[in-house]
């Protein structure tokens, strides 16, 4: 029977709870392959798995030659070429990954081959993988040897020839990665790779664990596609006639004319002391003749669809991730959404009422309400979204660097194409 997916190794020197960049990036592609159904293994010189689904194989041999041995490691670096303990250490680690690496088919190295922190490790899986053309390795680059020297990009210079070949000679058979265009530059014009050889896939950030985002927040927000809205806009409000919510929906109706993709969210609905539901019918009947239900959100709707109570902390998120709050409410004692979208900071535009200037002085973008149209209401808020760049800046990080979303797009699609033998990821021939 044909096995379906590929049976994944994850290596780097080291793994959390030890703290690096590049450990944050491989226990987030750990977890995300578990979350796709794979059954990824880490293979690490010290850490820890704290996913019972990740097992993590801890070999001391793998971590960097100035922990494991400092002695050696100068030794290394300061010969003409490598002396006999190389050859030692680089046998051991070969005997390691002979005895681990049966049963995976995919080994993803990152930043192993690209720097000299542990050149016995990288000779080490060199020759396995020529020895075992079957699998495939995978050199996933973080950072090269490089350093600046008078505000140019220069390469190192090794007294050790063997050692400078092995950092920076690309290997038939292997694929490389690098996190960036400009790092692809790099290894293209700077050290020599063919160009042809090196995909692009950047690194991401896990929104949901840095925004301390809510799981229900991210069922939603990953249900509607939120990462991809053109514009992401929040209305923290029940169903109120002196909220003007019908006013909201007129003005997002206009926004949906030149941006399509976008998703209005309003907090609450009906206003639970009150019988009158007169007003909540008349938006809902608004909203269906706007033709608009597949781009407004219900918050409290969502939230009682996953079964739980109204949670701040949800709305909290929302203010969090959309790009602009609108309230045009046409009356008010105070403004607790100026200031919360404050203390996140998320542009707020507002009717021009006293209070909220009385809250904010001159630092919030106020609307005439009464003396300017849906269409022209639409169009101020647009602009002001155009001209800053913190919102635009915002927007390109939701769709392009969502650490879920760059795995579903790029890096699945890349290991499958690799497993299958895609001619459009060959390595160097």
């Amino acid at each position: 029977m044909e096995k379906t997916k590929p049976k994944i190794a994850l290596l780097h020197y080291t793994y959390p709870p030890v703290i690096g960049g590049v450990e944050i990036i491989v226990h987030e592609q750990a977890n995300l392959f578990v979350n796709y159904g794979y059954s990824p293994t880490v293979f690490a010189g010290e850490g820890r798995s704290d996913n019972p689904k990740i097992p993590l194989i801890e070999i001391s041999e793998f971590k960097p030659l100035s922990v494991l041995d400092p002695r050696v490691n100068e030794k290394i670096n300061n010969s003409i070429q490598f002396p006999q303990e190389f050859y030692q250490l680089k046998e051991k680690i070969s005997q390691k990954i002979d005895q681990h690496f049966k049963n995976i088919d995919i080994v993803i190295a990152h930043n192993i081959l690209s720097l000299n922190l542990n050149p016995c490790l990288s000779l080490a899986l060199i020759d396995y993988f020529k020895k075992n053309p079957d699998k495939k390795l995978i050199s996933w680059i973080h950072d090269p040897v490089i350093f600046l020297k008078n505000g140019q990009i220069v390469k190192k210079t090794f007294i050790n020839k063997q050692l400078e070949n092995l950092v920076y000679e690309p290997i038939k058979g292997i694929y490389y990665v690098a996190i960036s265009n400009s790092l692809k530059e790099i290894l293209v014009t700077l050290i020599g790779y063919p160009e042809k050889i090196i995909t692009v896939i950047p690194n991401g950030i896990n929104i949901q664990k840095f925004l301390d985002l809510d799981p229900v927040t991210c069922q939603i927000y990953c249900q509607y596609y939120l990462s991809q809205a053109d514009l992401l806009i929040f209305l923290p409000s029940k169903i109120l006639k002196h909220k003007n919510i019908d006013l909201t929906i007129k003005v997002f109706a206009e926004i949906l004319k030149q941006r399509k993709n976008s998703v209005l969210i309003i907090s609450g609905k009906k206003n639970p002391h009150s019988k009158n539901v007169d007003y909540v019918n008349q938006v809902l009947q608004l909203i269906k003749d706007l033709k608009l239900e597949n781009n407004i959100i219900f918050l409290v709707d969502e939230m009682k669809k996953l079964g739980v109570d109204y949670n701040f902390h949800i709305v909290k998120d929302f203010y969090q991730l959309s790009d602009v709050v609108l309230f045009l409410s046409g009356q008010e004692n105070f403004g607790l959404p100026i200031i919360e979208a404050g203390l996140v900071k998320t542009m707020v535009i507002s009717s021009s009422l006293k209070i909220f200037k009385e809250i904010a002085s001159s630092n919030l973008k106020t609307i005439d309400i009464y003396h300017n149209s849906p269409e022209k209401i639409a169009q101020i808020l647009l602009n002001a979204v155009d001209h800053n760049s913190q919102i635009k800046l915002l927007q390109k990080i939701r769709k392009e660097y969502d650490f879920k979303t760059i795995f579903k797009n790029k890096i699945i699609p890349y290991i499958i194409n690799i497993f299958k033998n895609n001619e459009n990821c060959s390595p160097l021939l």
